[in-house]
């Protein structure tokens, strides 16, 4: 038996007898009413967004029956039925429209308290779920109508899987890991990456065990790990020549692709004959890390059927007869491959697995069947529209922009939490700690076939937090909503430090405490102050500047006054034909947000580009700046005009720190001095230097410093 180390802590003090629970309870409580209120509160307030547009209109084209086709641009079809069915319980309007996503945003607080308590401890998943209540991007997009807050949903019962199956190798948390996942892969792209961290994390994690284990014949571990070095060297290869000559063309150059993926692959299976030859097949597969590595890459094998076809330089959503050929013969031997290693690995078992995974991806990709090209859509087209996407920089921002922009802005206490967490686990030895005690180190390795293993909490929740900031960071297409994903981990890891923090100080004896005890207990004072701050940015955001360009977690963004127009019109119309008949009248850039507003009035005019004389049938015509010399030629003065801003955008400012940009003005400035010579190209330190000079006013200048206080 592994000692437990229960203790009495200050959460089991008693309250009063009419109230027959102790503190944890009523702070559990509290942090669900708050959950609750904070979510719903003035819920439909905020204007339908641009990109909100682009979920709520497919989801009420769904609800009213005109059918639901998927696109891979809107992404995952999961959200358009969640908000689908929102609507047929509670009607379509912009309050329904964000109850999904409030509700998964309260049951990830619900997740964080009850389920992590066993990886957080009692204090820890209590600061946890304070963290999610009042982080800025999980109560904004918690308020959204957007994939983000599902996604935190099923990634915290990823991470949740992952820790619970290495510790106790239960079948119903297999179960649940392969649901979770699921479950993502309908709903967004991002499950592609978080599936490949949970890959890499699964075999580090395995090669790390196979390590600490005495090999039998030291020239099999030996063959292993150059096995595992050759294997990434030639993929690597292999991914730098397509990354470099993309797309492919000439039979010399694919041929040299197939032979580095081939000698990788070729690498790995020695490294894995090593293994096999050393500890034998049955006991290689009754390690947890291994099981649940090779059980998520038979899901994922078949969905990465795009990339064969994208290697060939074909597109992959070709709905021509050799293009259906090419897809169906990629899936098909991914597909063959996928099932031969997992009946060979998980024999019969692993039936009910696939079942788990893509019954629930046939029926809302083919939305109940009713339409099967998104069948093939998601499976090749959702990840070769996104590798399109971030290849094509479609949503611009500089390198830098989550580590100096979003997290130091919004999720600084997570941040600095998580850099805590990598301190503790590195002088306290708590990479790995004992099963239901988070903070007591692991110790010596327990043999595979005990019933309880060590659990890596904090080598899970630092390693995904590097690993999704440097994923996002890297990937072409950056837009604040994903900052969520890298502020998950942050706040799970922040969570466990700060309850090592509470737990390990002697709280009841504070005589005798010693110089050890007064930095932890400082820092405690700051997290709370950081705690309140950070609540402030969280109030601020949601509940006064949501419809203004203030924040800086949103992109394009509404203004309040399509709405307000909206709301005019409505008014208008009931007056003058007594209900949602009234002529109205709008162009292409309009269609944002009235293709949602104005669904319920049929006497609509969308004229596009190229307004006609038909528009002046319509009471009110709404347009554009863009579009308005064309428009005044037809209705010449027959109407009064307002004009109101309908989209804008942040100070975008931190964009000439990137690179390029200070590459230019060094130039610029070069060129002044010494015109007609040749600019060198920029140093490191010079671009540092030009940097300085863009981001001095924020320790310099008291104004600035007030506006950053503002935000």
């Amino acid at each position: 038996m592994i000692p437990t180390n229960e203790k009495t802590s200050f959460l089991d003090l008693p309250l009063k007898r009419w109230f027959p629970a102790n503190l944890e309870t009523l702070l559990v409580i509290v942090l669900l009413l708050a959950a609750g209120i904070s979510r719903f509160y003035n819920l439909g307030a905020m204007t339908i967004t641009f990109d909100e547009v682009n979920h709520v209109t497919p989801s009420n084209s769904l609800y009213s029956g005109k059918g639901y086709t998927y696109d891979p641009m809107s992404h995952g079809p999961l959200q358009f039925h969640m908000i689908s069915l929102s609507y047929a319980l509670f009607g379509d309007n912009d309050f329904t429209t964000r109850i999904p996503a409030a509700l998964c945003s309260i049951a990830s607080i619900i997740i964080v308290v009850f389920l992590f308590k066993r990886y957080l401890g009692r204090t820890g998943a209590l600061v946890g779920g304070l963290l999610f209540l009042i982080s800025p991007f999980m109560l904004f997009y918690g308020r959204y109508a957007r994939n983000e807050a599902y996604i935190v949903v099923w990634g915290l019962l990823t991470l949740y899987t992952l820790l619970r199956y290495l510790e106790r190798g239960e079948n119903w948390v297999l179960i649940l890991f392969t649901l979770a996942n699921a479950i993502h892969f309908t709903d967004k792209t991002t499950s592609f990456m978080y599936a490949g961290e949970e890959f890499l994390f699964l075999l580090v994690y395995f090669i790390d065990q196979l390590s600490r284990r005495e090999w039998p014949v030291a020239n099999r571990r030996r063959n292993f790990f150059l096995g595992l070095i050759l294997g990434i060297i030639f993929f690597g290869a292999t991914a730098a020549v397509y990354l470099t000559h993309k797309p492919l063309s000439g039979l010399t150059l694919k041929l040299t692709l197939a032979g580095l993926a081939a000698l990788g692959a070729a690498a790995f299976v020695w490294a894995g004959m090593s293994a096999v030859q050393a500890f034998g097949w049955g006991e290689l597969r009754s390690i947890r890390s291994l099981k649940l590595s090779v059980l998520l890459g038979t899901f994922v094998l078949p969905l990465l059927a795009a990339i064969p076809i994208l290697a060939l330089g074909k597109t992959p959503v070709d709905f021509t007869t050799p293009g259906l050929i090419r897809v169906a013969a990629s899936v098909g031997v991914l597909a063959a491959l996928a099932v031969a290693i997992g009946l060979l690995w998980f024999g019969r078992r692993w039936l009910l697995h696939a079942a788990l995974f893509f019954i629930p991806f046939i029926f809302f990709y083919s939305t109940f069947f009713t339409n099967m090209s998104g069948l093939v859509q998601g499976t090749v087209g959702a990840l070769s529209y996104w590798v399109d996407a971030n290849a094509t920089n479609r949503v611009y921002q500089p390198y830098f922009y989550y580590f100096l922009i979003e997290i130091p802005m919004y999720e600084f206490l997570p941040a600095l939490g998580a850099i805590a967490a990598v301190v503790i686990a590195l002088t306290k030895k708590l990479w790995q700690s004992q099963p239901g005690a988070p903070f007591v180190p692991a110790g010596r390795a327990l043999a595979p076939q005990s019933p309880a293993q060590p659990v890596p909490v904090a080598a899970l929740f630092v390693y995904w937090s590097a690993a999704s900031l440097f994923i996002f960071s890297i990937a072409g297409e950056k837009a604040p909503w994903l900052t969520v994903h890298i502020a998950l981990p942050l706040i799970l890891a922040a969570a466990w430090a700060i309850g090592w923090m509470v737990e390990t100080l002697p709280w009841g004896r504070l005589a005798q405490w010693t110089w050890r005890n007064i930095p932890r207990a400082i820092a405690l004072l700051f997290f709370s102050v950081l705690a309140l701050i950070t609540a402030r940015s969280a109030y601020r955001a949601a509940y006064i500047n949501y419809d203004y360009p203030l924040e800086y977690l949103v992109y394009a963004h509404h203004s309040p006054f399509p709405k307000t127009v909206f709301n005019e019109i409505q008014v208008l119309s009931y007056r003058i034909t007594g209900g949602t008949n009234l002529g109205v009248a709008y162009d292409n850039n309009v269609r944002y947000p009235y293709w949602w507003y104005m669904r319920h009035y049929p006497n609509i005019i969308d004229y596009d580009v190229n307004p006609t004389s038909n528009v002046r049938n319509a009471i009110v015509i709404v347009g554009s700046d863009e579009n308005s010399g064309k428009l005044a030629s037809v209705v010449r003065s027959n109407y009064y005009s307002f004009r109101y801003p309908r989209i804008w955008w942040q100070n975008m400012d931190f964009w000439n720190m990137d690179w390029k940009n200070i590459a230019g003005e060094r130039t610029s400035d070069l060129s002044v001095k010494g015109p007609g010579k040749t600019v060198p190209p920029m140093t490191l330190f010079e671009y540092f230097k030009y940097v300085w000079g863009h981001i001095s006013p924020f320790f310099t200048s008291a104004k600035v410093r007030y506006a950053i206080w503002e935000i």
